[in-house]
């Protein structure tokens, strides 16, 4: 699945929209990660994060609430899913 790669890099597919996202260095897409896991720890923590987006406060659903786990904006402009025992990874 080599080929699958160089699109994840340079396409993000976003709710029936494509978008080019140009080449970026490893430090920016390290800092990008970075933020994103801070974000998800102070939305799940509790804090009142605005969506970059809309301005909307972001809501949290854990592995209990009977919807997919993650980071979402109520306005659907923003998500961050979370996997949970994703077999793939555990030996």
């Amino acid at each position: 699945m080599k080929w699958l790669k160089p699109l994840i890099l340079n396409y993000l597919i976003a709710k029936e929209e494509l978008i080019t996202v140009t080449k970026r260095s490893k430090e920016e897409i390290l800092e990008a990660i970075e933020e994103m896991h801070l974000l998800r720890k102070k939305v799940m923590s509790g804090e009142k994060i605005p969506c970059p987006k809309c301005g909307e406060y972001l809501i949290f659903y854990g592995k209990n609430s009977g919807k997919h786990p993650g980071i979402f904006c109520p306005n659907n402009d923003f998500e961050i899913l979370i996997e949970y025992g994703n077999k793939f990874f555990e030996k």
